[in-house]
This record gives C-alpha cells, structure tokens and sequence, in this order.
C-alpha cells in the first residue's frame, strides 16, 4: 500500500496549508489558555513540593505538631521539614503576615478559616484569590454523643 499525498498544482498546496493552520490554530488557543492543574491536593503532594509551609501562631497549632496529638506520620514529616524551621527558627507567624507571604507566592500557610477569609478579602486580587487551593491539615474526628431514651435534649441536639 502506498500512501501518498498528490497535489495538482500549487495553489492546492497553498489551501492545505491554510486549512491545516485554520484547524491547528483554535485548538493551540485552547490549550494554551487552559488553566494547570493543581498538583497539591494532599498532605503528602505539599511535602514533596517545593513551597515552604508556616503555620498561624496559636497554641493549638504548637501542641498539635510539638507535642503527640498527632500521630499521622505524614504531618509530622511536614512539621519537621517545613514547619520547624531550621537553626532553632519556627515558621510560626501572625496570620496577616503569613498570608503575606503566600500572596507573594511560594509559601503555604495553615491558618483557621475564619480569620484567614477575611484578610483574604481585603488584601488578595480576584486572580491571587482563584489561584489559592486549601488542603486539608486537621483530619475530621467522628463525635458521637449518648443520652438517655427519650431525653429532651435528644431533639435539641441531634443532628442527624
């Protein structure tokens, strides 16, 4: 079998030229404005990345990676390769001037929800703001609460 193109002349040429460019050239935009995927969704993908990390300086945050309140030993690889700095230096910080540095670019930070949003709101543009993911560091703990049958406070708390 012989697969060859022939051309009649070479203003054919020229129209398989501009058709090609027509159907390569969208295709090329698209790609090329499409946003990258986010390689940091876990724990483990923002250890092995190379952005720095620091954490909100509460008492929490200290006694949950210092002390054994976690027993996870992914956290516990962050805390020591990015958390705790090195030379005797945390990267424990105000939330105003972590999020400072995650602005900037480069930096992860765990901070609380409720008081990172806000700063968020007043100091990030609209592109710094899509650009930000949030991994979760504190893994959901399952509650479980007993009351007595047909206690009243059954109803008032349930919420199931």
């Amino acid at each position: 079998m012989d697969f060859r193109i022939t051309i009649n002349s070479q203003n054919d040429l020229w129209k398989n030229r501009y058709h090609f460019i027509i159907f390569v050239f969208p295709s090329l935009v698209s790609h090329l404005l499409m946003r990258p995927s986010t390689t940091i969704r876990t724990i483990k993908d923002l250890l092995d990345s190379s952005l720095k990390a620091g954490c909100e300086d509460i008492l929490y945050n200290r006694d949950y990676f210092q002390v054994v309140y976690t027993t996870d030993k992914i956290t516990k690889q962050l805390y020591y390769k990015k958390i705790f700095g090195k030379g005797n230096t945390s990267n424990y910080l105000p939330p105003e001037q972590g999020l400072n540095l995650v602005e900037k670019g480069g930096y992860a930070f765990h901070v609380e929800s409720a008081t990172a949003y806000p700063i968020i709101g007043a100091n990030f543009g609209e592109k710094a703001i899509c650009d930000l993911r949030e991994v979760q560091l504190f893994r959901t703990q399952p509650m479980h609460a007993n009351f007595q049958k047909h206690s009243p406070f059954r109803d008032m708390l349930d919420t199931w």
